[in-house]
């Protein structure tokens, strides 16, 4: 689903998530607690794999707030870099972007 709208020239954050039914409707009430995650944010690794393929790496600072994160915070980087190294090593057989974040 989410490789489809990458395609599509979408920015994933802008995925209607409960309009495809991968979420509920809305976003919190409040502020989500450091580290949980919500929307976009439990799909992570599909999310990244996506961005992957696209080549839409650009996005991945969008996830954070999803992860209740900066995008430049050490524990959403720790967080991507699992997903990031799964997509990249097989793709590119380098781990040079990673090393550019």
């Amino acid at each position: 689903i989410f490789l489809a709208y990458g395609k599509a020239g979408c920015r994933l954050a802008e995925v209607p998530l409960a309009e495809i039914g991968l979420a509920p409707e809305g976003r919190p009430l409040e502020a989500p607690a450091k580290g949980s995650r919500w929307g976009l944010g439990r799909h992570l690794g599909a999310a990244v794999a996506a961005l992957c393929l696209t080549e839409e790496l650009g996005q991945l600072e969008d996830l954070a707030p999803c992860c209740g994160h900066r995008a430049d915070s050490p524990e959403f980087e720790e967080l991507l870099l699992v997903p990031l190294a799964g997509c990249l090593l097989p793709l590119r057989r380098t781990v040079e972007p990673l090393r550019d974040r």
